[in-house]
């Protein structure tokens, strides 16, 4: 039973005239009785009975009309949703960011969803040492991290630049604006996360703090941007972050901003090129316009 005969049987269900039915079908009516013989041949029963006046349904004539149209309905939409799989439109995309990036990557999350409501999103928040390992085993999809990184197999797509902040507690009233010489943040606590879990970032926060010309007093490691925030809020330390990482935090914090610093943090969108997912290529071209 294929869904060209049942859609015939349907129509003639409907119509009980083979005249009427071939019609409505755009069919001889030869082709049209053939198919419903078929059909009856195959499930052994008979459809309809036939006079030379009327066709009227058999029992089983009847369950199957009722049945027809689910069936045809279902089949229907299994070839659109096949179709949407295929080029994407409908899926799984598996998404990995890096905490501090989340309010500049959900506008981006937000616009794709609206365009293809059939997607859905599996959202995990890990560090980029985690996100490079988990994209070279095929274990998520895209990432959102900050660059630069040092990998080999994986496209980058930059799709942010920020500058970097120094921040500290309240309690700490100095003002870097009418300063030249910063020798002297030698001397507080520094706050920053262990280089292998984001050796690009690290590295330009250690460049920052040489070209300013103080050298750190790192005093405690700690894996999240969000969590140093809130460190420093307690005046455990101060800190240099990418300015979005003081986003949706809420902390007292004092924000220096370092404008006469040309490093910036790059966040970017880095994916396996050899991913077969439709839908991270739909997303690609349609967010990335790659």
């Amino acid at each position: 039973m294929n869904s060209n005969s049942l859609h015939y049987f349907n129509v003639l269900a409907e119509e009980l005239h083979f005249s009427k039915a071939a019609q409505k079908l755009h069919i001889t009516q030869p082709p049209l009785s053939r198919a419903i013989r078929q059909l009856e041949e195959e499930l052994d029963v008979r459809l309809f009975e036939r006079n030379q006046r009327n066709v009227m349904l058999t029992p089983a004539g009847e369950y199957l009309k009722k049945k027809a149209d689910f069936i045809l309905q279902n089949i229907l939409e299994a070839k659109k949703e096949v179709k949407r799989i295929a080029t994407g439109a409908s899926g799984i995309l598996q998404i990995a960011y890096v905490g501090s990036v989340f309010p500049l990557i959900l506008p981006i999350l937000k616009d794709f969803t609206q365009h293809y409501q059939n997607v859905h999103l599996r959202l995990s928040q890990y560090t980029v040492y985690e996100q490079i390992k988990m994209l070279k085993k095929g274990e998520i999809d895209i990432a959102f991290l900050r660059t630069p990184i040092h990998t080999e197999d994986l496209h980058l797509c930059e799709i942010y630049r920020e500058s970097f902040v120094l921040i500290t507690s309240d309690q700490n009233q100095f003002d870097l604006s009418d300063k030249s010489d910063f020798s002297f943040l030698s001397k507080y606590p520094f706050i920053l996360f262990p280089q292998y879990l984001a050796s690009g970032l690290y590295e330009q926060i250690i460049t920052i703090c040489n070209t300013m010309g103080f050298s750190l007093n790192i005093v405690h490691d700690v894996y999240q941007l969000d969590a140093i925030v809130r460190m420093v809020e307690l005046d455990m330390g101060i800190a240099i972050l990418p300015k979005s990482a003081l986003l949706g935090t809420a902390a007292k914090v004092r924000v220096h901003e370092l404008n006469l610093i040309k490093q910036q943090s790059v966040i970017s969108a880095c994916y396996h090129p050899e991913n077969a997912n439709p839908v991270l290529h739909r997303f690609i071209q349609s967010k990335l316009k790659l």
